[in-house]
């Protein structure tokens, strides 16, 4: 594989840039090998690692804001139950009134929380 020239490597920085903020906004791969005017498989092939990155950090900046909506002050109740299923496996509770539980074979227990008393 030759050496690329200068304005050829400039030219494949500009548009690492300009894939990673497509990725970066939650843009598809079609959507961004259409903006780029390239196949999806040459986007893939050309800009993978990019692509992995700007998908990862869209990721963990949408969890983190999650995570503080949860936790403010006045804090959002569904997205605490939300994140109690994807971080801590928990379940609604089975029962309308919410009150503790266990199955037959001493399963998990379910208690309802009020979310003003966290």
């Amino acid at each position: 594989m030759a050496d690329m020239t200068k304005p050829e490597k400039k030219e494949q920085s500009e548009q690492a840039r300009r894939v990673e903020a497509l990725a970066g906004t939650g843009a598809t791969d079609d959507e961004i090998a259409l903006q780029m005017e390239i196949s999806v498989k040459k986007l893939r092939r050309k800009f993978g690692p990019v692509l992995h990155r700007a998908c990862s950090t869209l990721k963990v900046r949408l969890r983190a804001r999650q995570v503080n909506l949860a936790l403010q002050e006045k804090g959002s109740e569904r997205m605490l139950l939300w994140l109690g299923r994807q971080y801590l496996g928990q379940k609604e509770s089975p029962s309308a009134d919410n009150s503790e539980h266990s199955d037959a074979g001493g399963g998990k227990v379910y208690i309802g929380v009020n979310i003003n008393d966290i």
